[in-house]
C-alpha cells in the first residue's frame, strides 16, 4: 500500500493513507462521529484528540466530552488490531501546542 508523506501541526513525520489502507480505516468505525474522526484521519494522517471530528464539541454534546474522548480510544483500539504489519498508530503530541493525539507512522 502506498502512503503520502505528512507533518502534524507539531512537527511529527506522519503519513496519509492511500484508498486500501484508508479504506480499511474506515471500516473500523461505528456512527457518525466515529466516521467523522477515521475520515479526518484517512485525510490528514493525524487527529488531535480534542477535535478528533474536526471542531470542539458544541451545545449538549460538549456535556459529554468524556464519552466521546471514550469513542475515539475505542475506533482507535480497533484500528491499531487490523492495521497491516509495518503501519503503526502512534499516541503523541500532535497539536500546534503540543495537544494529545493520535498519528500514523510506517
Amino acid at each position: 500500500m502506498n502512503t503520502t508523506a505528512n507533518k502534524t501541526p507539531y512537527g511529527e513525520a506522519c503519513i496519509i493513507p492511500e484508498e486500501g489502507l484508508a479504506a480499511l480505516i474506515r471500516a473500523q468505525a461505528r456512527g457518525c462521529y466515529q466516521e467523522k474522526v477515521a475520515d479526518n484521519l484517512c485525510t490528514q494522517g493525524y487527529v488531535i484528540r480534542r477535535l478528533a471530528d474536526g471542531g470542539p464539541l458544541a451545545g449538549k454534546a460538549a456535556q459529554y466530552q468524556s464519552h466521546y474522548m471514550r469513542s475515539v480510544e475505542n475506533l482507535m483500539d480497533r484500528i491499531i488490531e487490523v492495521l497491516p504489519d509495518g503501519y503503526y498508530l502512534l499516541t503523541g503530541a500532535v497539536g500546534p501546542r503540543g495537544g494529545a493525539g493520535y498519528y500514523l507512522s510506517l
